[in-house]
């Protein structure tokens, strides 16, 4: 883009400048209104950026003299120290498009760039489209013929001739009232063009003598003399227009990237499918679905990839239902199946059942096998539910309660749901308060090694005493302090409390040097790298070692924008902390995806240690995952010992650290002082310590 910057301080200029010319644009400057006038009379720019208060002439009567002359419009920011709404419309008023206050800052400025680049982009393609049409408007002729009050064809040009497929000669003396048939059956009687109105435009088909199909419009003006009556129909070969119009209809009912149903064709059929299900005293089923993890492989494989998944996505989901069943993709990653006129509701739990199962199988994408599972809400019509709009919300709501149950399967709707969902709306109106009215406590869970027993650690756990409800589960309100965005706020909270209260502990001798806090830190950390910045405040506010601290993320933490994950996890790593992660084996990652992460431990879920005495496969998943981790140089971390018979078999594969309630449920932070003096794990205050 070409740019002139007016402006009679040489330092602003300078800047500009700069900032411009780092996206590539060409700059001319001038230091006065005058100047600029002159630069704009010899020069084609694409963009004016224009101070206000200069001297002789200002900004505001430099843009009403180009907007006199200019002969083609040229977008202009004013630029003032003035932060007044009458002087914006001034400068409105004067012919400006925006208005920038100093002091300039680069990033607001970039953003106004943007949107003017988006601007330029499409008036580009607009100029080239227009010159086009002023192309095509010149070098082609409408059609134009001449017939009389019995449809004999006396006259026609070339481009008319050219419409019918044939030549002149050939057209002459036909009867156009037999080669044209109107496209609409109540436009039948416009066809004869002895009708009232003198002219009038009429769509019609016309079939050439190779079976070639045409629509063509045709403009009739009735033309009579004393003699006979005549007319003149000015013709235009409509073909592609009729045909971009069925595209058009066609995308504004369907998805493009899949072919299926779009949303509005979606509401509509849903719509028809309860109408006929009110009149014939029936039930609909409605399955919606959404895939688990999608977005994992849209930032690790491309969006690409992620594309083709979708559309085979949609061929498998079409594939276990009826052809009469409607199969709609409403966005991103989200399918809903409309299923009506079955017999019993036992069909709508094997079809569900059937389309989970089939997910079973790797889709081969750009010579990749991918394993995906979904996630079905089903929502059933009832006498209370035969709207659309409340039967979306209820598979929607059964869909999201099949997430919270561990992906990969279903969930039907029920009433005991909806009332779930009223009370988690309840826990997220009260979160707010629960915080300014001190509700929310640390619990420490201790961990213990495999070798000695001793205590070498614990994880700050957050915990809410509701003041009518009670103990409200970590379950319940943790992913609200998530979808609200308060857990940022809450974390700085709890780094604030546990980092405080974990170094008195090190200093009255309570537990060791060398023992380790950990803390839970949330996907929504990494959204905003300054967080990270308050948190490393903290530790400097007392003085806490790094060494003594571990952050625990979650797999889908490491999945979600790798890049900036992977830079402020190395951040924090050269710093002296550790990074441990939780929860392993639920989620995507292995061992040497992890590899390029700077993870220190992994935690073996719960789940995996549970199974600990159920079959020798279930003890070798553990024992696997051990030794990869050893010869990873990963420290490992059992989650869930809650047995003598889980720690010796955890303790004799290596594993390094247990947490459990055989060792103690999260407990307050007085009772987490009692257990660390009374299990005697070091000596008590004033007592020799053990080194």
């Amino acid at each position: 883009m070409k740019v002139l910057v007016i402006d009679d301080s040489n330092a602003i200029l300078m800047l500009l400048k700069a900032w411009l010319e780092e996206r590539d644009y060409k700059v001319k400057t001038a230091t006065s209104a005058a100047k600029g006038l002159d630069l704009f009379s010899k020069h084609a720019f694409d963009l004016v950026v224009c101070d206000v208060e200069m001297p002789e002439i200002n900004g505001f009567e430099f843009t009403r003299s180009v907007r006199k002359t200019e002969s083609r419009w040229t977008p202009i920011i004013f630029m003032s120290t003035i932060n007044k709404e009458d002087y914006y419309k001034k400068g409105f008023d004067a012919g400006g498009d925006f208005y920038f206050v100093k002091p300039l800052n680069q990033q607001i400025f970039n953003a106004y760039l943007s949107g003017i680049e988006r601007m330029h982009k499409m008036r580009t393609q607009l100029e080239s489209t227009n010159k086009e049409l002023i192309s095509l408007r010149e070098n082609s002729q409408d059609g134009i013929v001449s017939f009389d009050q019995q449809g004999m064809i006396y006259s026609i040009n070339g481009s008319g001739a050219k419409i019918f497929l044939m030549s002149v000669e050939q057209v002459i003396g036909q009867n156009i009232y037999k080669l044209l048939s109107p496209i609409s059956p109540h436009q039948s009687d416009s066809n004869n063009p002895s009708a009232k109105d003198n002219t009038h435009a009429i769509e019609y088909n016309y079939y050439s003598k190779s079976g070639a199909k045409k629509f063509i419009e045709m403009s009739v003006t009735r033309c009579e003399n004393e003699h006979n009556v005549l007319y003149t129909g000015i013709m235009r070969d409509i073909t592609e227009r009729k045909s971009l119009e069925e595209q058009l209809k066609y995308t504004a009912q369907y998805d493009t990237l899949t072919g299926l149903p779009n949303r509005a064709l979606f509401l509509d059929r849903i719509e028809q499918s309860l109408r006929r299900a009110r009149r014939a005293n029936r039930i609909i089923a409605l399955l919606f679905i959404d895939l688990d993890r999608f977005k994992a492989v849209n930032d690790t494989l491309g969006h690409s990839t992620g594309d083709e998944l979708l559309v085979s996505v949609a061929d498998r989901l079409q594939n276990q239902v009826r052809s009469s069943d409607t199969v709609a993709r409403l966005a991103g990653d989200e399918f809903v199946i409309i299923l009506d006129d079955f017999v019993d509701s036992a069909f709508i739990a094997t079809i569900s059942e059937n389309i989970v199962n089939s997910f079973r199988e790797p889709f081969l994408i750009k010579d990749r096998q991918l394993y995906m599972t979904i996630s079905i809400g089903v929502a059933i019509s009832s006498e209370n539910c035969m709207d659309a709009e409340t039967l979306i919300k209820h598979a929607d709501m059964a869909m999201y309660r099949a997430k919270e149950s561990g992906r990969n399967g279903l969930f039907f709707y029920t009433n005991e749901l909806n009332a779930l969902n009223l009370y988690r709306m309840e826990l997220s109106n009260s979160l707010n308060q629960a915080i300014e009215n001190a509700e929310l406590s640390i619990y420490f869970q201790p961990q213990v090694s495999g070798d000695s027993s001793q205590l070498v650690g614990a994880e700050a756990l957050l915990r809410w005493n509701h003041p009518e409800i009670g103990y409200v589960s970590p379950i319940d309100f943790i992913p609200l302090l998530e979808d609200t965005g308060l857990i940022v706020r809450v974390t700085e909270w709890i780094f604030e409390y546990t980092i405080c209260q974990w170094k008195e502990w090190m200093t009255r001798g309570v537990i060791s040097e060398n023992c380790k806090l950990s803390i839970n830190l949330s996907a929504k950390h990494f959204a905003d790298e300054q967080s990270f910045n308050i948190l490393l405040d903290i530790l400097e506010k007392f003085s806490f070692s790094t060494e003594n601290l571990i952050l625990e993320i979650t797999e889908s933490v490491m999945m979600t924008n790798t890049d900036v994950t992977r830079r402020i996890l190395n951040s924090l790593s050269e710093r002296g902390i550790e990074i441990s992660l939780d929860d392993f084996g639920t989620g995507y990652s292995s061992l040497s995806y992890i590899s390029q992460y700077p993870i220190s431990h992994i935690k073996i879920d719960k789940s995996f240690v549970d199974k600990i005495q159920n079959t020798p496969q279930d003890r070798a998943i553990i024992l696997a995952i051990i030794n990869m981790a050893k010869s990873l140089n990963i420290a490992v971390t059992a989650e869930g010992v809650d047995t003598e018979k889980k720690f010796e078999y955890l303790r004799n594969s290596g594993c390094d650290c247990h947490q459990g309630f055989l060792f103690s449920r999260p407990i307050n932070t007085r009772d987490f002082e009692s257990y660390a003096i009374e299990r005697n794990l070091i000596p008590a205050p004033g007592q020799n310590q053990i080194k």
